[in-house]
């Protein structure tokens, strides 16, 4: 999604909030599909045992859904899922070669759930949201890299 339609769908739905009439019900199911961006991020050297240098993780596209239920009128639990294909590439200035390179892909999946408890059924209604997860990375390197530690195969 390029930037000014992001920001064109934001402001629509922005200037809808305040006509949707959301309330809290006892028995419903929220499903809430998405879509957005990893920031990439890094792996520091020995984390990853096919490298032995510091690993750049391209940003890519995520996606994903959340499932809630609510139990009652003040509390929900809720599962998320989501998912993002992205890959390793090299970093600025390291020795396998030119910068942003592509090293081999990365699959991140993530799991969580979390507990909410609303207060009160006002015009606004704080709440409090506990939750837990997990992440499954799987890589898939292609290649190994001449200077990596022979230990690990």
């Amino acid at each position: 999604m390029k930037p000014r339609t992001g920001l064109l769908v934001f402001g629509i739905l922005l200037a809808a909030a305040g006509t949707a009439s959301a309330q809290l019900r006892q028995g419903t199911v929220e499903l809430n599909p998405y879509d957005g961006d990893l920031f990439g991020g890094r792996f520091d050297r020995s984390s990853k045992q096919s490298f032995d240098q510091r690993l750049e993780v391209n940003d890519h596209a995520t996606y994903g859904g959340r499932l809630g239920y609510n139990f009652t009128s003040l509390f929900e639990m809720e599962l998320q899922y989501s998912r993002t294909d992205t890959a390793f590439v090299t970093s600025h200035g390291d020795r396998f070669g030119q910068s942003g390179q592509r090293l081999g892909d990365l699959q991140i999946d993530y799991y969580m759930g979390y507990a909410t408890v609303n207060f009160g059924h006002r015009r606004v209604v704080p709440y409090f949201t506990i939750g837990a997860g997990a992440a499954r990375l799987h890589s898939d390197c292609p290649t190994r890299v001449a200077n990596a530690d022979p230990r690990f195969p």
